[in-house]
């Protein structure tokens, strides 16, 4: 491997913050879904806490449908020279982490909706988190 090269370890996912609640039993969401991503990260020399936190909510009816989901995905870092090793931590953290962690939030989203009384669970769309940083960074 090249001077410089880093590799990461996925150690644990846990899930931060599920806040669900439903106004109305057996409320069904219009197609108009608000799904709002964030990601962030707090790293050091050993390891990197990856952050994708999603909100949802129904563009038409906002106060019938409170969704909220934080996951954290903890991964540990080797590094295999020092030179650009802190820029590639950084570009994993932005793009290569949240990638890893949303299938994990996409799941928890589906289960809780799955078990409420909604018609059909929320089944989130899949995310390109390279573009999705790109347009971010703008």
């Amino acid at each position: 491997m090249s001077k410089g090269n880093t590799q990461f370890r996925l150690n644990r996912v846990s899930l931060v913050k599920s806040v669900f609640e439903l106004k109305t039993i057996g409320f069904k969401p219009s197609d108009k879904l608000s799904v709002d991503i964030n990601t962030s990260f707090n790293a050091s020399d050993e390891s990197v806490l990856v952050f994708v936190e999603v909100k949802v909510s129904d563009s038409t009816q906002p106060e019938e449908l409170t969704l909220e989901v934080r996951m954290a995905g903890e991964f540990s870092i080797n590094k295999l020279g020092e030179e650009g090793a802190k820029m590639s931590v950084g570009q994993f953290a932005k793009v290569n982490g949240p990638a890893i962690i949303y299938p994990y939030v996409r799941q928890v989203v589906r289960h809780l909706t799955l078990e409420s009384s909604m018609p059909s669970p929320v089944i989130l769309p899949i995310v390109n988190f390279q573009a999705f940083q790109q347009k971010t960074d703008r």
